[in-house]
């Protein structure tokens, strides 16, 4: 399910409209500014897992910084973009279903325990899934690894629809096309457990944040979608 339906965005907006997903940022915009948090507590002799790769970018910044990072996504055409852009020793790109643990199981074999950094993934996770995710989390990380995670926050699409003045100066199909894009659902400070439960994981740093995109008010101003961001170490 995952795998068709991402494989249908990429294929439909990237190669054949040439249009990004609103998320997909220069990595000075995304895991850059997220390197301040996860810098220290990532083991820098551990490779670095970037979960939901997309198209490559933040996976190919990490390698500047760590000598191993692998890019995982559900979405198969996804993976062979970031092939074709990216091309550097220590730095590969796979595909991984994150709610598959024999998928982890294999990858962890090759690799041993990582890091792992997460933007935006969570809330694509349903419900009935989100216990599998956690397995794989937990086998990527090992004793060793942390993880990460700048994730949507709940009410996301509310917020925009009914808190933001500067959004409804926006022509209308542009706020159309945005609301269309957020996730129905997300992390809330106080969920976060939810997410990570103390039973296999414990949570750290855990703050309000923000994901940048590429659509702008009419000041030229980038948006931000408001998010939770924090560390996942195992227990």
């Amino acid at each position: 399910m995952y795998e068709d339906n991402w494989n249908a965005y990429y294929e439909g907006n990237y190669r054949k409209l040439g249009r990004k997903a609103l998320w997909d940022v220069e990595p000075e915009r995304a895991v850059a500014l997220d390197q301040r948090y996860f810098a220290d507590p990532f083991d820098p002799g551990l490779p670095v897992v970037d979960l939901g790769c997309g198209t490559g970018e933040q996976s190919a910044y990490l390698r500047a910084h760590y000598d191993h990072v692998i890019g995982v996504d559900v979405a198969t055409v996804a993976v062979e973009m970031a092939k074709e852009n990216h091309q550097q020793e220590g730095l590969g790109y796979e595909f991984l279903d994150a709610t598959r643990p024999d998928m982890a199981e294999a990858l962890r074999a090759r690799i041993g325990e990582s890091n792992v950094y997460m933007r935006g993934v969570l809330h694509q996770i349903l419900p009935e899934h989100l216990a599998r995710f956690q397995e794989v989390l937990s086998i990527l990380m090992g004793k060793r690894g942390c993880c990460y995670f700048n994730e949507v926050s709940a009410g996301i699409r509310e917020y925009f629809t009914e808190s933001s003045d500067r959004f409804a100066e926006l022509p209308k199909r542009m706020q159309q096309v945005f609301i269309s894009n957020l996730p129905p659902r997300g992390l809330e400070l106080e969920t976060v457990t939810n997410f990570f439960p103390s039973s296999g994981f414990k949570t750290t740093d855990v703050r309000k944040g923000k994901l940048e995109t590429n659509l702008n008010f009419l000041t030229g101003e980038p948006i931000f979608i408001p998010s939770v961001q924090g560390l996942v170490h195992p227990a």
